[in-house]
């Protein structure tokens, strides 16, 4: 494409192979940070495609593995809301409801469920 290898320069490819895999439900691993010893740029680079949903990032050089599992892997924090959100979930037999002032609704639902099951499976 000619285009500059920056994340303004990628969004829109980035975002279209995002929806193109979410409509098919496939994971999605970004591409790999080229830099191998900028950790910085690593880390900042992976934490920005995994809000946009990417499930993964692809690593260039065995030091980056430990950065972008850190990332891609849900902390006690995102496990623990998750689990509440989907107890809630049951007790309201799927209906919407407030959870710490945050409306949850099938999409979080569906969410929280998806990090569960993805996380159980790997940690068998």
């Amino acid at each position: 494409m000619g285009s500059a290898i920056t994340w303004d320069s990628l969004y829109f490819a980035r975002a279209q192979v995002l929806n193109a895999a979410k409509i098919t439900e496939l994971e999605i691993i970004d591409t790999p940070y080229f830099d191998a010893r900028d950790f910085d740029g690593l880390i900042a680079d992976s934490l920005r495609v995994r809000e946009l949903g990417y499930t993964g990032k692809a690593a260039i050089h065995p030091l980056q593995i430990q950065h972008i599992n850190e990332i891609f892997q849900p902390d006690e924090a995102e496990l623990y809301r998750a689990r509440r959100i989907v107890a809630t979930a049951q007790e309201n037999e799927g209906n919407a409801y407030l959870l710490d002032g945050t409306l949850i609704g099938t999409p979080l639902i569906k969410a929280a469920q998806r990090l569960l099951d993805k996380y159980d499976q790997i940690n068998r």
